[in-house]
């Protein structure tokens, strides 16, 4: 911010979170919904943390629906990441999303 008129003369990212809004058949089937969070990191598994914007670590908020109920659940991109690329899925890695960070 220019301390002479106020205006903002640079502007950089402190964080960047990925969001993803899921469509679920069933909020309380477990199994689909670490499915369905693997492929949605699946689309972020080509991106290196170091192209990521933000001086904070980047995280990944999941938002599950299935009509009537929402499931949210945030994790770290690096962890999220590390999860994808050991194999998690299903009830594994729904284990770990909602285990306490």
């Amino acid at each position: 911010i220019n301390p002479q008129n106020g205006s903002v003369e640079s502007y950089s990212a402190q964080k960047t979170t990925f969001n993803f809004n899921l469509s679920v058949n069933n909020i309380n089937d477990q199994v689909s919904i670490g499915n369905i969070a693997a492929q949605a990191l699946a689309a972020l598994s080509g991106i290196a943390q170091a192209n990521i914007p933000g001086s904070q670590p980047a995280a990944v908020l999941f938002t599950f629906d299935d009509g009537s109920q929402q499931q949210y659940f945030s994790i770290g991109y690096s962890q999220a990441m590390n999860a994808y690329h050991s194999g998690y899925n299903g009830t594994k890695l729904y284990n770990l999303l909602t285990s306490p960070s």
